[in-house]
């Protein structure tokens, strides 16, 4: 999946994949399991590109946090769910 992503580091492609591997390990339906993990993997990664993922620093370019997950609140991943949460929570930090 590395190749899918060139900009993104190695280490967060394998963690996407874990990730989504994890989540669906007790699936009744194991046939697909692969074709499942991948989709779900490639969405957050999708996401982690759109967002400006830099694979040199492995950090995404915004002035803070907060702005930088902000990017995500349309995003249906488990990093959309974290982005929506925090942009609903009046007491999420907005600084650095």
């Amino acid at each position: 999946m590395e190749h899918a992503f060139p900009h993104i580091d190695p280490k967060a492609v394998e963690a996407a994949v874990d990730a989504a591997h994890r989540e669906r390990r007790t699936a009744r339906l194991q046939t697909y399991l692969a074709v499942l993990v991948e989709r779900h993997a490639a969405k957050t990664l999708a996401a982690l590109d759109a967002a400006g993922t830099d694979r040199r620093e492995g950090t995404a370019m915004a002035n803070t946090f907060r702005g930088w997950l902000a990017q995500f609140t349309d995003s249906p991943t488990p990093l959309g769910d974290l982005a929506r949460l925090a942009t609903d929570d009046p007491e999420t930090p907005s600084g650095r």
